[in-house]
């Protein structure tokens, strides 16, 4: 499930999207339930990329840039494909805005709100320059009535049971494909694994050697073994929620 690394709430594939969906309500629900949380929070559901998806808009070019340079010739100097994300607010009207924001617009709000104008206060120019999300702000007061999207599913009428991704019903279709602790991990999953042990055998090759990855064959074996290799890799981060 979510708390064993078996179920995934990230919306990636070839994880299941309801779960993600799921997440997503708890948070709404926990926030919706409160008149004060509700009055003081600005909740935004926003996806780090577009999952592959045509987009006829051409990424826009930049007029300004930080000086990062990547080791495959991006030098960040644009704007990525476009992507999702769900403003939910109380000053917010009911709409759909097609300003232009981009990632860089999180943390802008985030100095807006709590230390002062970014183009003062930011340390990077992307941020300097990135449209906040206080423009959207724009009712002066709450409005306290709150979408009611009625009883949440259980798990139990989720209906992952009869899911098959793609990857694997095109070669290997499985008789009954679950996605609780013995699913399969996906190709990608794996990918991952050898990389981080691969960083593993350069950094602690003593716990490299006691750590197989080829015999990881399911999601709670690969979360299993990203958590050991991580704290070792990271011991500062032990005890913190990723």
């Amino acid at each position: 499930d979510q708390d064993d690394g078996t179920m995934a709430a990230d919306h990636h594939p070839d994880n299941f999207v309801l779960a993600g969906d799921h997440f997503i309500r708890n948070v709404y629900e926990a926030i919706r339930s409160s008149d004060e949380v509700w009055r003081s929070t600005l909740f935004l559901i926003v996806w780090d990329e577009h999952g592959g998806i045509f987009d006829h808009v051409s990424p826009p070019t930049l007029p300004y840039g930080d000086s990062f340079r990547s080791a495959v010739g991006f030098n960040f100097d644009r704007l990525g494909v476009r992507v999702g994300a769900i403003v939910v607010s109380p000053y917010v009207t009911p709409s759909v805005s097609h300003a232009l924001f981009e990632h860089a617009s999180v943390p802008a709000t985030v100095t807006q709100q709590f230390i002062g104008p970014p183009d003062k206060h930011a340390r990077y120019l992307r941020e300097q320059h990135a449209p906040t999300l206080q423009q959207l702000l724009i009712d002066m007061s709450p409005r306290m009535e709150r979408p009611d999207f009625g009883r949440q599913p259980r798990r139990s009428e989720w209906g992952h049971e009869r899911v098959i991704p793609a990857s694997l019903s095109e070669s290997h279709p499985p008789d009954r494909l679950t996605f609780g602790p013995t699913r399969p991990a996906s190709s990608l999953q794996i990918q991952h694994v050898r990389d981080v042990h691969q960083l593993l055998a350069s950094r602690k090759p003593r716990l490299a050697r006691a750590l197989d990855p080829h015999g990881l064959t399911t999601q709670r074996e690969v979360a299993q073994f990203m958590r050991t290799a991580l704290a070792a890799l990271h011991p500062e981060l032990e005890g913190r929620d990723s």
